[in-house]
């Protein structure tokens, strides 16, 4: 990549460029000396968080208005991008997705525009050949996710099994939906880090599947610090790794480290094995195909977590509710992640549980999408972000009988009512109910109608052909991941592996079935609470 998070002003050794500066680099310096000393070197543009990866690209690629021939072009083979939230770090790993379907379009454009153009445009896009010819064309530029990692600390270090099992929840949710939207890969920032999160000479200190303990291995002759001494950072007055504290039998059994594994040296966290559940199956070659988790048949009343007799949300709390998260639309399941409520005040919220706190917290819709993810964001309620609605009844019929139809018409924002917008690339692999974002359209938007359930708390709507939708807070707690494994190597008459995560307090029953509903299941499962599970098929 040109520079790892240049729009960024890191404590670390690293270089500053904004789109501009960073074409004037590729195109004066660092293209031309690889392009003649190391030719089958790939370039990636960008190499930060997708908050900004749409309008830098276009600076490249070009956008709505045509293809760009930016003189860096021809060396830049596709773009880099980190998976970092810009608000806070519980959201990394769970921000932007909408913004990576708008880069895949915009790659699948570029990609044509260059395939389409004449033999003297080519040579200007990408390159010439010796003998007067343009470069063989690219299908399409790469995608390639560079970096991901949890901060702060290791969860060996902060000790809280449910912290660590979050974030290997987290790694899977970003993984799946990064790759069902187009990106060629993953990678992980470490494998393995010391206890602290290091070595890191700016004590930037953050997690990784493995972490390495050598001092706590069997048969040692001698003595080993815990943190090493080329770490910078020593262990000061009132700090500790807890994971120190404890013997190994008692994190086995408190963490789930494996013991023989912890008598070699190395502590084998939940991440590794929730990462272990794709990497192991989805090798290179595979193809993410059309898969989403639908609602069940049995409608509102039997829901995948509030299955018929049971009364209000089911999955336990909802913690990715809080301000700045991403307001989606995805099948209905059910659960507290779909559940909202309309204020006397004219707000849509919901409640969000904060565990650093252990108290019930409210967070409502935002007036207006946030410029830079392009939707709704979740904002403090009562605060001056908020959205106020009056909410007006629908006259006629949408679809059929305009039974208890509402719109949420702006208060705010005139002749605005709350909508939604559509993902970019049809929505990768998950298709159009994917993620869509919520947003503020004109009123006359076929969009713009709702059916609020004030027993259920669900705000779902018919407006896509695939079936109906509900407002989420990010995404659902029951996903879903399907890849073509036909043409990987050694997959032994494989022909499909599918990775199911749920990230929810309950157990979730779900079928398999191809093409539509109404065909014959291939597979009838359950899925505990919180878990991961790959089926090869």
């Amino acid at each position: 990549t040109v520079q790892k998070e240049p729009l960024s002003l890191p404590k670390f050794e690293a270089c500053g460029h904004d789109k501009t500066t960073e074409e004037e680099f590729v195109t004066n310096h660092l293209g031309p000396v690889l392009e003649e000393d190391h030719p089958n070197i790939k370039i990636l543009a960008y190499d930060t968080n997708k908050d900004q990866c749409v309008d830098f690209m276009e600076h490249f690629w070009g956008g709505d208005s045509g293809p760009i021939e930016a003189a860096a072009t021809k060396y830049i083979d596709g773009a880099a991008l980190h998976w970092y939230s810009r608000l806070h770090p519980d959201l990394d790993g769970g921000e932007g997705a909408p913004n990576m379907h708008r880069l895949k379009a915009l790659a699948s454009q570029h990609g044509l525009n260059v395939q389409d153009a004449t033999e003297d445009k080519k040579r200007r896009l990408l390159g010439e050949k010796p003998e007067g010819k343009a470069k063989e064309d690219v299908k399409e530029p790469i995608l390639l996710d560079t970096e991901a990692t949890h901060c702060v600390s290791t969860g060996y270090a902060i000790g809280n099994l449910r912290t660590s099992w979050q974030r290997a929840e987290r790694s899977a949710h970003a993984i799946l939906s990064q790759l069902a939207a187009g990106s060629n890969g993953w990678i992980e920032w470490n494998m393995m880090l010391d206890p602290f999160g290091g070595p890191n000479h700016v004590e930037n200190f953050c997690d990784a599947p493995l972490v390495a303990v050598p001092h706590r291995a069997e048969g040692l002759s001698d003595f080993i610090q815990p943190v090493p001494s080329f770490e910078k950072h020593q262990l000061q007055d009132g700090e500790s790794i807890k994971g120190e504290y404890e013997t190994k039998f008692s994190l086995s059994i408190t963490m789930g480290y494996p013991m023989s594994l912890m008598n070699l040296g190395v502590v084998v966290q939940p991440m590794y094995y929730y990462m272990g559940h794709i990497s192991r199956h989805v090798r290179p070659g595979s193809r993410p195909l059309k898969a989403i988790v639908d609602e069940s048949t049995g409608g509102i009343s039997s829901r995948t977590f509030r299955p018929t007799g049971r009364i209000g949300s089911g999955g336990g709390y909802n913690t990715i509710a809080r301000d700045g998260t991403e307001v989606t639309f995805w099948p209905c399941e059910g659960s507290t992640r779909q559940s909202w409520s309309f204020s006397i005040a004219g707000e849509l919220q919901m409640v969000q549980y904060n565990r650093k706190r252990g108290s019930m917290e409210c967070v409502s819709l935002a007036a207006v999408a946030d410029p830079d993810l392009g939707g709704i964001l979740l904002t403090q309620c009562g605060g001056p972000d908020s959205g106020l609605y009056d909410m007006v009844a629908v006259e006629g019929s949408f679809g059929g009988t305009a039974k208890n139809l509402v719109k949420f018409r702006s208060r705010k924002v005139p002749d605005t009512c709350l909508g939604i917008r559509t993902l970019a690339n049809d929505g990768g692999s998950y298709g159009p109910r994917g993620g869509a974002q919520a947003t503020m359209l004109p009123c006359e938007d076929k969009s713009t109608m709702w059916s609020l359930s004030t027993e259920t708390g669900e705000v779902s709507s018919t407006y896509f052909a695939q079936g109906d939708v509900c407002m989420t807070t990010g995404w659902p707690f029951l996903q879903a991941g399907v890849f073509d494994t036909t043409e990987v190597p050694g997959e032994r008459g494989n022909k499909m592996t599918m990775v199911v995560l749920n990230e929810s307090e309950d157990d979730a029953a779900f079928v398999v079935r191809a093409n539509d509903k109404k065909s014959s299941p291939l597979l009838k499962s359950t899925i505990p609470a919180h878990s991961i599970q790959t089926f090869l098929i």
